[in-house]
C-alpha cells in the first residue's frame, strides 16, 4: 500500500514532463523526424530491451503534443504507427 500516493503521483507527473521536454529538445535538434529517429535521442537512458515499450510511450508523447498544437504529424496512411513524420511547430 502506498503511504504517500500524492508524492508518487507528483514524481510520475514530473517524470512525464521531463520526458516531454526531451521530445521537444530532440525535435529542435533533428527537425522533422520519425519515431525511430527520435527514439534513441529521447530514451538514451533506457535499456535497449525496453525500447519497444519506450517507442509506444514516445508515440503517446507526440500525440499529446499534437493535441496541444505543438507538433505536426505527416503520414501517408491514417493508421501509420511508426510511419509518421513529426515536426515541432513552436520554437
Amino acid at each position: 500500500m502506498l503511504t504517500s500516493p500524492s508524492t508518487v503521483l507528483e514524481a510520475v507527473i514530473d517524470h512525464r514532463l521531463m520526458r516531454e521536454d526531451k521530445v521537444v529538445q530532440a525535435l529542435l535538434r533533428t527537425g522533422e523526424s520519425s519515431l525511430d529517429a527520435l527514439l534513441p535521442e529521447v530514451y538514451s537512458d533506457v535499456d535497449k530491451s525496453l525500447l519497444g515499450m519506450a517507442k509506444m510511450s514516445l508515440w503517446a508523447h507526440l500525440l499529446k503534443l499534437e493535441k496541444d498544437k505543438r507538433v505536426l504529424k505527416s503520414i501517408k496512411e491514417h493508421w501509420a504507427y511508426g510511419g509518421e513524420r513529426w515536426v515541432l511547430i513552436e520554437k
